[in-house]
């Protein structure tokens, strides 16, 4: 569950689907990894082939919890997956820091620094290309 030696981020890959039976699963990985004090953690999704609103609301409910003992969450969802095109289509895409890969969400971004004095305080997409097609008949 760790992230590389030496990385301040603890790595938490899920796979399968993640719904509601799984919830007492998932509440308690979530409380093992933000246990202790400030702890920065990269959950990767790659491998999620399904996720019901009770995983969205499950994901929303961590990201609380990271911000609230000054820590942060970030996600991994590869670019052109199911499941970046469903936190963008559920305006979700916006609250957190998604990634396309685990590498690339280990490493510091310019727009969000590792001080927990600086954090901001609503994280954002740094690596998307998911849009949604033009309406027929807007040219």
């Amino acid at each position: 569950m760790a992230g590389p030696v030496g990385s301040p981020w603890v790595v938490l890959t899920l796979s399968g689907e993640l719904d509601m039976s799984r919830s007492d699963e998932l509440d308690g990985m979530a409380a093992n990894v933000f246990s202790g004090d400030q702890v920065n953690a990269i959950f990767d999704l790659s491998d999620v082939a399904f996720m019901d609103s009770s995983a969205l609301r499950w994901l929303l409910k961590v990201q609380e919890g990271a911000h609230q003992t000054g820590g942060r969450l970030r996600l991994v969802a590869p670019e052109g997956g199911s499941l970046l095109r469903l936190l963008s289509l559920t305006g979700l895409a916006n609250r957190f820091a998604v990634f396309p890969t685990r590498t690339d969400a280990e490493q510091p971004s310019p727009d969000m620094t590792d001080s927990a004095d600086d954090r901001l305080p609503s994280l954002t997409v740094v690596h998307s290309r998911v849009s949604a097609p033009e309406p027929p008949g807007n040219d």
